[in-house]
């Protein structure tokens, strides 16, 4: 097959999990479900960027004040990056200092090398896909370089507990939500703070998510006038 340039999104974690009761067994069964979509997507990964497609990975659960190509596109235009993603403003576990979206990913020798290694090591030790790419990043393996999204570009679960006038400084393309377990939990913090679109019904509120982003822009505007 002839190699090609262009551009591909891909929503990452996009399966349906079955439901589980948390009994050790079917624990087991999750975790072990977790990790074959993993597999899945990190073999997805490589079979584009090997073909020279260039990949922006994103997860489901955030909400796009704008569009985020300008900053996808400032990045790519970088000749010595191979791929980036943002840094987590907090976490609890070693290895995990970048977040694993968006992430874009230029086809290279390098990036080709870093997902091989990543799926060989998910293949012999099971090992948390977050925290091998966090240690192939810092090592530099293969000559990768790694770059990060600025976290006024994609911010992270901790601006939900930022003060507003902290928040306000803030004008993300993306917010994660993220540092909060459960689907229900996830749901109840977005209306908490009027992200939520969706209705009982499943249908979307068109109407609200037009007067938010008509809200982040004008709220933008007037900073902007401000400087």
């Amino acid at each position: 097959m002839a190699s090609f340039h262009c551009s591909l999104y891909i929503t990452l974690n996009a399966f349906i999990v079955p439901p589980f009761t948390y009994d050790r067994k079917e624990f087991c069964h999750k975790i072990k479900f977790l990790h074959i979509c993993e597999n899945i997507m990190q073999k997805l990964l490589l079979c584009f960027t090997k073909n020279s497609v260039e990949v922006i990975a994103l997860e489901p659960d955030s909400v796009w004040f704008k569009d985020p190509y300008p900053m996808f596109r400032r990045m790519s235009s970088r000749p010595e990056v191979d791929l980036a993603s943002p840094m987590n403003a907090v976490t609890a576990r070693i290895g995990e200092w970048r977040a694993y979206s968006p992430m874009l990913l230029k086809p290279s020798e390098a990036s080709v090398a870093l997902l091989r290694k990543l799926l060989e090591k998910l293949r012999k030790h099971g090992d948390s896909d977050l925290i091998v790419y966090n240690y192939l990043c810092m090592a530099r393996y293969s000559g990768v370089v790694c770059e990060n999204f600025l976290y006024e570009d994609v911010s992270d679960g901790k601006w939900f507990g930022l003060e507003g006038s902290e928040k306000s400084v803030l004008r993300p393309y993306i917010l994660n939500n993220n540092y909060l377990n459960g689907k229900k939990k996830k749901e109840h913090r977005q209306k908490k703070f009027g992200l939520w679109f969706l209705s009982e019904q499943g249908q979307c509120n068109h109407q609200a998510v037009k007067r938010k982003l008509d809200s982040f822009s004008r709220a933008a505007e007037d900073e902007h006038a401000h400087v």
